[in-house]
């Protein structure tokens, strides 16, 4: 597997002192096709539209890791999974679309980051700074989901470069998952 390497003062990451830590991203084995990278970015825009570019960056990694995890190498299933993500819940086809259309009228300013930071993921430009969440929430806008109390692992938020995020992460507690992190240590 290929590790990505960042240089000080890129992506923030999760850090533990002067360590960041980080994950191996598996590429899907068939490239991502239009219609799945309309999908991502909708996803990014929808569920942290408001947010830094870092978390952005975050939350896009979230479906890559659940696809990573799942061995399920299509993207779109991971993302249109029920109850995965709460922009698609009870939507049909034809909701998708149209709220797409709109977030790309609304504010296409940040469609178009969230598009960039789809495609740089895909591409591996970007590393995954939540070291492997699969999970997360805003405290500000629900309460504790139910899903946090069961196999899941906090990773807590993440350093940007404003402060920290909005949302907290997790991960699948290491029993469950067969990924190993690697660190890396930035130079002085």
């Amino acid at each position: 597997m290929r590790y990505a390497e960042i240089s000080q003062g890129e992506i923030p990451g999760i850090s533990r002192g002067d360590e960041f830590l980080l994950e191996p991203y598996v590429a899907p084995e068939k490239p991502v096709d239009k219609r799945s990278l309309e999908l991502f970015t909708q996803m990014i825009y929808l569920e942290a539209g408001t947010c830094s570019f870092e978390e952005k960056i975050a939350v896009g990694y979230t479906a890559i890791n659940r696809m990573n995890i799942e061995r399920k190498k299509e993207l779109e299933r991971v993302i249109k999974k029920p109850f995965q993500y709460s922009c698609f819940n009870n939507l049909s086809e034809e909701d998708i679309i149209s709220k797409r259309e709109l977030a790309k009228k609304y504010d296409p300013v940040v469609w178009e980051e969230c598009e960039d930071i789809a495609e740089k993921i895909l591409q591996e430009e970007y590393l995954d700074p939540t070291n492997g969440a699969t999970h997360y929430y805003n405290p500000r806008i629900i309460q504790t989901p139910k899903w946090k109390m069961n196999k899941l692992e906090e990773i807590g938020k993440i350093k940007t470069k404003k402060g920290y995020s909005k949302h907290i992460f997790f991960k699948e507690k290491p029993e469950e998952v067969n990924f190993s992190p690697k660190t890396y240590q930035p130079s002085s």
